[in-house]
């Protein structure tokens, strides 16, 4: 979900899911009537993953779409506040922990590419540092992981364990500072097509074809080749 919590949309979403069909700027009173018959009798289980809405009264006004469902119907809404939990007024929590050592290394490993065994005692010692900073946090660890794939010096194992920007203390400001650091090491021409990837709205599929269609005259571009296999190229590094 986005951050920008929009009823009006996310109840055309739930009509498209419901209906399997689009609502084709259908108002949204008729929107809200199928999605009730839809509804109405039977039980269901709504999940809305990575929820930031902590406001109680758009809550309210999505939850009315709702009503007609049988007793016994759920919603599993996954959060990173606990503010949204009780804004929703959960009748269960699980909070999650963070990854433990072993389990931290697992992921390490399997993002990287490679086993522990396969790593110089060096790489290892230093890895292992890297990877108490990310703290347990699945994302930050495969962001870093990521990040370290691509780099087969010591030195630059070394810068990445060595920066300020990992000295954080709660997991989520740990993640974005994981996300800033992967930025910073990507290749010069690498960052102007992020940049350029970044007018496409949050969390929209994105067509790849579309993005391939770049002006011939963009700078990073004229930096490698104008050509689609170099864009592919760049926008596989990206992903």
């Amino acid at each position: 979900m986005s951050k920008e919590f929009c009823v009006e949309k996310l109840v055309e979403k739930l009509f498209e899911a419901i209906a399997d069909e689009k609502p084709n700027h259908l108002p949204l009173q008729h929107v809200s009537r199928e999605i009730s018959v839809k509804l109405a009798g039977k039980r269901f289980l709504l999940v809305l993953d990575d929820v930031w809405t902590e406001d109680r009264i758009h809550w309210e006004q999505f939850m009315v779409h709702l009503k007609s469902g049988a007793t016994g119907s759920s919603i599993l809404l996954t959060t990173r506040s606990r503010r949204v939990a009780e804004a929703v007024d959960s009748t269960h929590t699980c909070d999650l922990p963070f990854l433990s050592e072993v389990d931290s290394w697992k992921v390490f490993q399997q993002s990287l590419g490679m086993s522990i065994k396969d790593l110089d005692p060096e790489f290892l010692q230093v890895g292992t540092e890297i990877l108490k900073k990310c703290g347990g946090v699945p994302l930050a660890i495969k962001v870093l992981a990521g990040v370290l794939r691509g780099m087969k010096r010591i030195n630059e194992w070394q810068l990445i364990r060595e920066s300020n920007l990992l000295d954080v203390e709660d997991g989520e400001h740990r993640v974005s500072a994981c996300l800033l650091l992967s930025y910073y090491h990507l290749p010069h021409h690498l960052k102007h097509c992020f940049t350029h990837c970044s007018i496409y709205v949050s969390k929209r599929l994105c067509n790849q074809q579309a993005s391939f269609d770049f002006p011939m005259d963009s700078p990073w571009l004229c930096q490698t080749s104008k050509s689609n296999s170099t864009t592919r190229r760049c926008w596989t590094c990206l992903l």
